[in-house]
């Protein structure tokens, strides 16, 4: 498989874990299972120790950003490896550093803010994501995952995340972010 490949499925098991961070937070934001109206199986991405293949993908990224610290691409396919191992914190600074090589990518801001989720860092979520917003205002991702970080500051800004929420709905309404938008804007006003 080339590099275009390779690129593409990275890019492509992001958006699963994106979709992923949403479920499990909202698992452990609620303690109850995600009602679906579709079955399907959702892993929970857990810290695991690396096959060989990956060790060496690990240490090859890792060589491409030293040797060449303005690489893009070296630095998110280094990002998404260590976020699809569940170093979150290692994630964060990937993400980070390809934030400053491209700071008007609002993909970069989106992957960046699940690895602050992830951590619970909430408030830096929430900062990150309304900087996406603003170079992507119709993308309902981050307005699912804006409200959701609003929702969790202390104290919540419910009234704030309830908006982005709508945003979500009004984006894409007859969609699954939608059906989650609807339901997140119901437990917010019955608390």
């Amino acid at each position: 498989m080339g590099p275009l490949g390779k690129r593409i499925i990275v890019f492509t098991m992001m958006w699963v874990i994106l979709v992923m961070i949403v479920l499990q937070l909202y698992d452990n934001v609620t303690g109850k299972g995600i009602p679906m109206k579709e079955t399907t199986a959702v892993a929970t991405v857990e810290p695991t120790v690396l096959p060989n293949a990956q060790v060496q993908q690990l240490a090859n990224l890792q060589s491409c950003v030293a040797s060449d610290p303005n690489n893009l691409q070296c630095t998110l396919d280094l990002g998404a490896l260590y976020y699809q191992e569940g170093d979150y914190p290692e994630a964060q600074v990937t993400y980070e550093k390809a934030n400053q090589l491209s700071p008007q990518n609002y993909e970069i801001l989106l992957k960046l803010a699940g690895a602050y989720i992830f951590q619970q860092k909430f408030p830096q979520a929430a900062a990150t994501l309304q900087q996406a917003a603003i170079l992507k205002p119709d993308s309902p991702e981050i307005h699912l995952l804006l409200g959701l970080s609003l929702s969790k500051l202390d104290p919540p800004r419910t009234a704030d995340a309830i908006a982005e929420w709508r945003k979500v709905i009004a984006i894409q309404p007859d969609s699954s972010l939608a059906d989650q938008a609807k339901q997140y804007i119901s437990e917010a006003g019955s608390k």
